[in-house]
């Protein structure tokens, strides 16, 4: 097999993770990568994972040291926005404090650092944001990382930035499963069920984000903050449809209801959200694109092929048990 020339050494911290396990998946192909996790071990085929607590610096600092990766990924953190309300203190210390731990730590070895936020930096008043528009949070989701966007940006001298909307995909974990995996499993064993139908975001395939970040990687971006989203902003229900009509399968068990939303509130008073009938947080892409060649497909394009990707038949695909190469212990 061809050295690929640009290969790189990837560390990728917090490996058991929905899209740390999908990123590994697909970057490993083609880069050395070495995953770690703290509560759930797992394996990957050619992947060495370790447990690590990303508050120990000392710890952090050894992995780095040892290995020395090229590139650090972050994918550690609460991304639920009730949960992140519910539990402020774990929120901002997974999502903050631990962001401020990595990029001090790796800093002196040159490492670039990859971080994820999500347009919740934003109050959700009007949709379409861009990159250039100031971070107004208006849940404590996003107040964390706008935090920690802001601390990269001024304490990073090589870093990237991916602003993403909501992803879907397997998470291969059946304990938590995911939007996707819920829909899977109400449409296999025809379950009513309903969606939120008030707050619309950008939806997009989490193996397509790992397509772009392999990109920007061969392209050696760096110092860049780019957002990744849809053309169309959908509801809960809206997507809930699509995926339904994209595979054929009735939705006469489907209804929408508006799911209250975790606004923080004194954000919330702040950004002029609190009394909102419907919030829209879908961003421009126009950054994205100019970096990269490619057309964002439309959402249905991004199912269908998420599941052929995979090799899936959409009338399995909510089967109880599947194959993978990844074992949770």
């Amino acid at each position: 097999m061809e050295e690929i020339k640009d290969k790189k050494t990837i560390l990728v911290l917090g490996a058991s993770s929905f899209l740390g396990v999908n990123l590994i998946s697909y970057l490993k192909t083609n880069h050395r990568v070495i995953g770690t996790y703290y509560n759930t071990p797992i394996h990957f085929k050619d992947v060495l994972t370790v447990r690590l607590d990303i508050f120990n610096k000392k710890a952090l600092d050894r992995l780095v040291f040892a290995f020395r990766p090229d590139i650090v990924i972050y994918c550690i953190g609460q991304n639920s926005l009730t949960r992140c309300g519910k539990y402020r203190n774990a929120a901002e210390a997974l999502n903050t404090s631990g962001v401020v731990n990595t990029v001090s730590t790796i800093e002196k070895y040159g490492t670039k650092f990859v971080y994820f936020s999500s347009p919740h930096i934003f109050s959700g008043d009007k949709g379409n944001y861009s990159e250039r528009e100031t971070p107004m949070p208006s849940t404590v989701l996003g107040g964390t990382q706008a935090n920690s966007e802001f601390y990269i940006q001024k304490n990073s001298l090589n870093y990237l930035i991916f602003r993403v909307c909501n992803l879907f995909g397997r998470s291969y974990n059946p304990g938590k499963p995911n939007f996707l995996e819920f829909l899977e499993n109400k449409f296999f064993y025809h379950e009513p069920f309903y969606c939120d139908n008030s707050v619309s975001t950008g939806w997009f395939s989490v193996l397509l984000l790992a397509k772009i970040v392999d990109m920007a990687i061969r392209k050696n971006l760096s110092n860049r903050l780019l957002q990744v989203c849809s053309n169309e902003a959908l509801n809960q229900y809206e997507f809930a449809k699509i995926y339904a009509k994209v595979h054929k399968l009735d939705t006469s068990f489907v209804s929408q209801r508006r799911v209250p939303f975790p606004l923080d509130e004194k954000k919330a008073m702040v950004s002029g959200v609190g009394n909102a009938d419907y919030l829209d947080f879908s961003m421009s892409v126009q950054n994205l694109l100019s970096v990269f060649n490619l057309k964002i497909p439309k959402i249905d394009s991004m199912v269908h092929n998420y599941y052929t990707m995979l090799g899936l038949n959409i009338k399995a695909a909510a089967a109880p048990t599947q194959k993978s190469e990844i074992k949770y212990i």
